[in-house]
């Protein structure tokens, strides 16, 4: 009888203890499903700024090819205006040299 009563008494501690466990892993549980719930928004946070940012990123190189575009015309209308700078610069000192050569 005392050994049955040991041994109930056993039983129960060691049901206590499980249950104690098992709160125990039951709190470690919920913080970490909240930490991964925390861990998911910031992901979604993330990817959210990460789409912004190439989005972003994409109209810039479109606004700086434009702004290339606009520097390579331009590039392209200065060197036709100094040709044509040059041209009339020696069509004028071909009409200067005529005229000394007249008087």
């Amino acid at each position: 009888m005392i050994d049955l009563l040991k041994e109930l008494e056993d039983v129960e501690l060691n049901l206590k203890r499980a249950e104690q466990e098992k709160q125990t892993k039951d709190s470690q549980i919920r913080t970490l499903t909240d930490e991964l719930s925390r861990q998911e928004e910031t992901m979604a946070r993330v990817n959210r700024d990460k789409k912004n940012l190439e989005e972003l990123l994409k109209k810039t190189q479109e606004d700086l090819a434009g702004e290339e575009d606009k520097c390579n015309n331009l590039n392209k209308t200065k060197q036709k205006l100094e040709q044509t700078v040059d041209e009339v610069t020696r069509f004028m000192d071909r009409l200067s040299m005529s005229e000394i050569l007249l008087r």
